[in-house]
């Protein structure tokens, strides 16, 4: 088990290095003032309190704020960025564990080379660099698909 906080640095040191990596998080926290909370609270799940219980016989449940926590981390090393400057790429799991701990959900985070067809296959840097080229080009040029580079010529 890591905290919400630990978690979250394992996983960048992780995708700084490029390694597998798995964690199991607890102590959920919600980073953005509650935008995510408010969300958990407002999903349900229905679920039927007999299997001999009319159709109608239901009870609903919020989601947990960890459920949802523990997806949008997932999702972090799902994105095309994660890994990028380590030349990785991540294939993400999950496993639900039948543990006796309500923190029983496991993120598991494959390395995998990048290749030369991935559409991500750029360093961070190469990615700002692109738009700032044409940002340069537009302010120095008043021309945004001209490749040349404004800041030498001026």
């Amino acid at each position: 088990h890591a905290c919400q906080h630990l978690t979250d640095e394992t996983l960048s040191i992780s995708e700084r290095y490029g390694v597998h990596v798995a964690v199991m998080p607890c102590c959920q926290k919600d980073p953005t003032n509650g935008s995510w909370k408010q969300f958990a609270n407002r999903i349900h799940k229905s679920e039927k309190i007999h299997a001999n219980s009319p159709k109608n016989d239901h009870t609903e449940q919020r989601v947990d704020l960890g459920v949802v926590m523990d997806l949008l981390t997932a999702g972090k090393m799902m994105s095309p960025y994660a890994g990028v400057n380590a030349n990785v790429k991540y294939q993400v799991r999950m496993k639900h564990l039948d543990i006796w701990s309500p923190q029983n959900r496991l993120i598991l985070c494959q390395s995998i080379p990048r290749t030369g067809t991935d559409d991500y296959n750029k360093t961070e840097t190469e990615f700002a660099g692109g738009g700032n080229d044409k940002a340069v080009n537009r302010t120095y040029n008043g021309d945004a698909d001209n490749d040349t580079n404004a800041i030498d010529a001026a």
